[in-house]
């Protein structure tokens, strides 16, 4: 929880973070944008809602298996 408050902070104060984790629920509540990468390439990125809408997800979990698969 300290380290979501943190990130959050630094973000409110204008910092850019570049924050990465495999828990898509925490990037959905703490990223303005996400990147998804494969094969150490990007294959989308964008908002949580650009991605949902993308691939007709209702979540970015969602949204991940989408575009992975």
């Amino acid at each position: 929880l300290e380290v979501e408050e943190a990130v959050k902070g630094l973000a409110k104060a204008g910092s850019c973070v570049v924050f990465s984790t495999h828990v898509l629920s925490q990037a959905e509540d703490l990223c303005d944008r996400v990147g998804v990468i494969l094969g150490g390439r990007i294959v989308a990125e964008g908002t949580t809602a650009e991605l949902c809408e993308s691939t007709g997800a209702k979540n970015l979990r969602g949204a991940f298996f989408e575009l992975v698969k």
